[in-house]
């Protein structure tokens, strides 16, 4: 289904053949609790609502990507198989006391590093939770982060082990 898309173009959707590569990646999605940091207009959340996850929190401060994911959520008839926290990413993390399977974040290039926001994500990442972040390919990553590179993004995977 053709998401309703943003004319801002600091508004980045993740291309299909990265959020194809992620989520086949992190098959089956079925029951799990998602958060999609710097959600945008509801790309990667929207993507594990369709494959099956339980519930996914969106985290967004933008007003008019948040009018936009409205839109979308509208489309696809998600039901109450969604929140939308209207905040920043880290304040949300600073404040959630929920845990999530799967934290799914796409923030705005240079906005934050990987080692800041998987400090932060290690606090809602349940046991065996797995973090996934898009950067900018140049970024350099830790060596214990699975990265996969696409053009100009690369994803990092870091899983949460007890």
């Amino acid at each position: 289904m053709k998401l309703h898309e943003s004319p801002d173009r600091s508004i980045r959707p993740t291309k299909a053949v990265v959020r194809k590569s992620i989520f086949q990646r992190l098959e089956p999605w079925a029951d799990k609790k998602v958060c999609d940091l710097y959600a945008g207009i509801g790309t990667l959340g929207i993507e594990a609502l369709s494959r099956g996850a339980a519930h996914v929190t969106f985290v967004e401060n933008d007003n008019h990507a948040l009018s936009v994911l409205g839109l979308n959520l509208q489309k696809i008839k998600a039901g109450y198989q969604h929140s939308i926290a209207r905040m920043d990413a880290i304040s949300f993390l600073e404040l959630s006391d929920e845990h999530f399977d799967v934290v799914l974040a796409d923030p705005p290039y240079h906005s934050v590093t990987w080692e800041d926001l998987q400090l932060q994500v290690d606090g809602v990442l349940a046991d065996e939770g797995v973090f996934v972040m898009e950067l900018p390919r140049k970024v350099t990553l830790p060596e214990n982060i699975d990265v996969r590179t696409f053009g100009k993004t690369k994803v990092g995977v870091w899983q949460k082990m007890t």
